[in-house]
């Protein structure tokens, strides 16, 4: 535009104009193979972000919410409800992996067909069977482990944003870096190797890759394996999609990962269903006992008759469960305080007392002193301190035997929003072994007692809270277990399930209710 005015300007009369144009000489094979692979790259490193937040459960449209929808299950008490109820934690951890992973398959369809959509070369023809192959084997992977890290947190808010750093960080950034410093010349080849000495050189002898640590995670695999395939025509000509170098190693550690983390997540929760070994390891402590008080002549004397009951090695005497169907012996809790205030907080003391059969056992008292401890630890839900406790004879410890003698109504409505009272009923009927006449029997007993006849149809998450709560009673009550553990507010139990109890009493052989009062 400058050249065109000063041409004007010295010669207005000239009907002309200056133009400029550029032929460069076409591309030649080898920057088209680059270019291919630089997008490639940028699609690698696209598609890394985006499964980062499939585990992690960020919303999103074609993905599914799985460490959400984890979290919630185990915050909700669902999970310990189905787990009173019978069901194991392999076949609970099971039904989760292949639920979630079939819910998984649609985003392996969409991420292919936007491949596919774009014309992302890179991952087309020959690369697209183990471009394919490395999203279902990273599925596989990530999903156990995924379930795993959930353990480790308590509020979904700060495990949503710490996994998804971690992922980011364990997938993208370090497949990055490493891609670089082992394959763009020998000084970074030099440098990684430097590293890997530096770091590695007090633990392992033979290791000389980052890499080889990094598959560990993967993320890491996942993103590795897809900068390799996009980079094979450019930088691996002579080696096949298929090969140990190239993809090989991404697919073994994947595999592998597969089976060892789902072992590590069984392993640590029937681990967890051990008191002792859970307090050797550490996580349930236990502090001296103060000087006690003075006690009443009742709570005494009932201590001294269940003392009696007790042998030295911690087992019932023989007869002892002729009368009283739960036996708590000592029962104590201790917690360590999360704000660091005070060394420990003791929310259970020292609890001695016996619930004769066939009776409704009130167990009354303000926030904070110990009711839903009590019953989290009679159910396997957490562990005590010390002490110990036993369900016709059964000891607590031995949590697979105890369960199938309870029912359990948590504090909390422990429901699915998407199931029907009678879907509800049902799964848990089925659980605890009814089937046919009997499970249906036993559904509209439970359905005409607690007046949700009416709702059976309908689906558990449009019910009032009162409704919850009845259906909550509902779920603890199917199969006729001797004992039931009901968690309710102290009015809520007088007003409504005192009748319900006496329409369901030939049902039941026994209750144990538990009722929590207002601070007044």
């Amino acid at each position: 535009m400058f050249d065109n005015w000063v041409l004007k300007r010295l010669f207005p009369s000239l009907d002309a104009s200056i133009k400029t144009s550029s032929h460069p000489l076409p591309a030649t094979a080898s920057q088209k193979v680059f270019a291919a692979s630089i997008s490639g790259l940028t699609a690698s490193i696209a598609l890394t972000i985006a499964l980062v937040f499939v585990p992690v459960g960020i919303v999103f449209p074609g993905l599914f919410i799985i460490f959400i929808y984890v979290f919630c299950v185990v915050k909700q008490q669902m999970k310990h409800q189905q787990m009173v109820s019978g069901v194991s934690f392999a076949s609970y951890w099971c039904g989760q992996f292949v639920a979630d992973f079939l819910v998984a398959i649609p985003t392996c369809a969409l991420i292919v067909a936007m491949v596919h959509i774009f014309n992302v070369s890179a991952f087309l023809g020959d690369a697209e069977a183990p471009f394919i192959l490395s999203i279902i084997m990273f599925l596989l992977a990530v999903l156990p482990f995924t379930y795993l890290l959930s353990l480790l947190f308590d509020s979904p808010d700060k495990a949503q944003a710490s996994l998804a750093a971690l992922y980011i960080l364990l997938g993208l950034v370090l497949s990055i870096v490493t891609f670089v410093l082992m394959n763009i010349s020998d000084e970074t080849r030099k440098v990684n190797d430097t590293l890997s000495k530096i770091i590695f050189s007090c633990y392992f002898v033979h290791i000389r890759r980052l890499c080889y640590f990094f598959r560990a995670s993967p993320m890491y695999c996942l993103a590795y394996s897809l900068i390799l395939i996009s980079f094979k025509p450019f930088a691996f000509q002579d080696d096949t999609y298929w090969t140990y170098d190239l993809t090989g190693q991404s697919f073994v550690a994947l595999a592998v990962e597969s089976v060892l983390y789902f072992a590590l997540l069984l392993l640590v929760e029937y681990v967890s269903g051990f008191p002792s070994l859970m307090t050797k390891l550490g996580f349930t402590i236990d502090v001296p006992k103060a000087a006690q008080q003075e006690l009443d002549v009742d709570v005494a004397e009932e201590q001294k008759r269940i003392r009696a009951e007790l042998t030295e090695q911690n087992t019932l005497q023989p007869g002892a469960t002729e009368r009283d169907t739960v036996h708590i012996c000592g029962l104590r809790k201790v917690y360590k305080t999360p704000d660091g205030q005070a060394p420990f907080k003791i929310a259970v003391e020292d609890l001695w007392f016996g619930i004769p059969q066939g009776q409704v056992f009130g167990f009354l008292g303000v926030n904070g002193a110990g009711k839903t401890t009590t019953l989290k630890m009679l159910t396997g839900d957490t562990h005590p301190s010390s002490g110990h406790a036993f369900i016709y004879g059964v000891p607590i410890e031995n949590q697979i035997v105890a369960r199938r003698l309870i029912g359990y109504c948590p504090q909390f409505d422990a429901i699915f929003d998407l199931l029907t009272a009678y879907e509800h009923l049902k799964f848990y009927g089925t659980i605890k072994g009814l089937k046919g006449k009997e499970l249906e029997t036993q559904i509209q007993v439970l359905l005409n007692a607690l007046s949700l006849t009416k709702y059976r149809n309908r689906k558990a998450g449009t019910y009032s809270g009162g409704n919850k709560r009845k259906l909550s009673a509902a779920i603890a009550m199917i199969g006729n277990p001797p004992v039931v553990f009901l968690g309710f507010y102290f009015y809520f139990f007088v007003c409504l399930f005192v009748h319900v109890l006496i329409c369901t009493c030939a049902y039941l052989w026994f209750v144990f209710a538990v009722h929590f009062c207002h601070n007044r």
